[in-house]
């Protein structure tokens, strides 16, 4: 491995740390974190946390405003079937 490897691999590590500590604090502190894609983090009872892993596919409606009431409707018929659509809209 080569030292510019060695740092970013020491960066890549110190960058993952950062997020746990922060998600630690988070949670600490009763909050929910959720990472979109991944899941949720909920606090648990004795300090501990419960994750929920997000297993509903996501689908990102593009549209040009004069189809946004028929994009809603594909939305809410997404949602049913079980998707995670995402709307700016909404």
């Amino acid at each position: 491995m080569t030292s510019s490897h060695a740092i970013a691999g020491s960066h890549a590590m110190t960058s993952s740390r950062r997020v746990a500590r922060i998600l630690q604090q988070c949670l600490k502190s009763g909050n929910v974190v959720d990472i979109d894609g991944l899941g949720t983090f909920r606090p648990s009872a004795g300090g501990g946390f419960v994750f929920e892993a997000d297993t509903q596919p996501h689908v990102f409606l593009a549209y040009v405003e004069e189809d946004l009431a028929l994009v809603r409707t594909l939305y809410r018929r997404l949602e049913a079937e079980g998707y995670r659509p995402w709307l700016d809209k909404e």
